[in-house]
């Protein structure tokens, strides 16, 4: 007699009596991966919380753009491909297990905001749309004046970008003052949408710049000092 194949196959109902995840499982965004592949990446990105502290590291003063003004520098991050996979997956679980609406646009900020935000986009079947410095966008733009820790400047949206109503959500790496997160909020509502969340990667809390926010946000590292 043959041996008993004994692997289960696809339609096996082996694991139909295990324990159920206390996790959420609801997805409402289109286009993601099953929920248990999620949770275990947003499981594995709470590891890497510390490592991306690490990497955004504090500039030495002769190294920063402007004397007197504390830069981060983010782009050691983009040194562990493993740490940028959790890094998204992270913000996509959250606002998949956040919003039961879909994202139609994910808005990032130049610069670093483009290194996030159409990864996240991606994932989210969501469309992209770059705020940018004046001048930069060809066609009709919307545009206001914010300020920086350093000075003002302007931030421009194409107004053909988004649409009446849709719903947005706006992404950064670092929001420290709150300024240009703000400035990119007012671009949403000035061409139609609405912003119904703002990323950071990075939140410096001591400064309190998510209180000028016009919606919620979500932070992966707060740092207090």
């Amino acid at each position: 007699m043959g041996k008993t194949n004994t692997t289960p196959c696809c339609g096996s109902d082996l694991g139909a009596h295990q324990e159920p995840s206390r996790h959420p499982r609801r997805l409402p965004q289109e286009g993601l991966h099953p929920a248990p592949i999620l949770l275990v990446a947003y499981a594995f990105v709470r590891l890497y919380r510390s490592a991306v502290v690490r990497r955004a590291v504090f500039l030495p003063r002769h190294c920063r753009p402007l004397q007197g003004i504390v830069f981060k520098d983010i782009f050691p991050v983009f040194q562990d491909s493993t740490a940028v996979e959790a890094l998204i997956t992270n913000f996509v679980y959250h606002v998949s297990s956040t919003h039961t609406e879909k994202v139609d646009v994910v808005v990032g900020l130049d610069a670093r905001g483009f290194l996030f935000g159409p990864l996240i986009a991606l994932r989210l079947g969501a469309a992209f749309v770059p705020v940018r410095k004046q001048g930069k966008l060809p066609g009709e733009t919307v545009s206001t004046v914010y300020a920086k820790e350093y000075g003002e400047d302007i931030f421009e949206l194409q107004k053909s970008a988004i649409k009446a109503g849709q719903r947005a959500i706006i992404v950064d790496d670092l929001i420290a003052t709150g300024g240009s997160a703000k400035a990119a909020g007012e671009l949403v509502r000035k061409a139609g949408g609405k912003t119904v969340e703002y990323l950071f990667v990075m939140e410096l809390s001591f400064l309190n710049g998510a209180a000028k926010l016009d919606a919620p946000s979500y932070s992966l590292v707060k740092l207090d000092d």
